[in-house]
């Protein structure tokens, strides 16, 4: 009798194993599900934001120069922002970044599509990392715009900030 009972708490204990097991992958599975939904939800925003550059022509400049065109957006203020919001506003005006998207992707092959949004996606993740993506996005886009308004020389400066803002970015990650 005592064997028995042996099993039978044996298998109890084999049971709540099981069902703990079960539990810990299927939290698990959910993190990476989770994980999933918002790196998309990121993906997709760091997308949009990559497409003002496409709309405003400014994918010529380099990624240096163009951190250091966005890094000088963060000293803007008052009045500046609004002539920028009110140049924005005209800019989406004349077209969405919606009806960009689909015009532009309308004859793209897959690689040729996934190629175009992975670039994108870098350009957007410029906004990202410093810092002004939380801009409204009539600012963004004309503040973007303005970056074809520089001097080779203004354009060498940018890209040089631009650089040293990665450098000391790079060195903050070894701390």
């Amino acid at each position: 009798m005592g064997t028995i009972m042996l099993k039978a708490c044996d298998r109890k204990i084999y049971n709540l194993r099981k069902r703990i097991s079960n539990l810990e992958k299927k939290k698990y599975l959910t993190i990476i599900q989770e994980n999933k939904i918002a790196r998309k939800i990121r993906d997709h925003k760091l997308l949009q934001l990559g497409l003002l550059f496409e709309i405003t022509y400014t994918l010529i400049y380099s990624e240096y120069e163009v951190t250091g065109h966005l890094l000088q957006l963060k000293e803007k203020q008052g009045e500046e922002l609004n002539i920028l919001q009110t140049e924005g506003n005209s800019i989406f005006s004349e077209i969405s970044i919606e009806e960009h998207d689909k015009e532009e992707v309308r004859y793209l092959l897959t690689e040729e599509r996934k190629a175009r949004n992975h670039i994108l996606i870098s350009y957007g993740a410029l906004l990202e990392s410093t810092n002004t993506m939380y801009y409204p996005l009539s600012v963004l886009i004309a503040y973007i715009r303005n970056i074809h308004n520089y001097t080779k020389e203004e354009l060498k400066s940018l890209e040089e900030i631009g650089r040293q803002f990665f450098r000391e970015k790079d060195g903050k990650g070894e701390n």
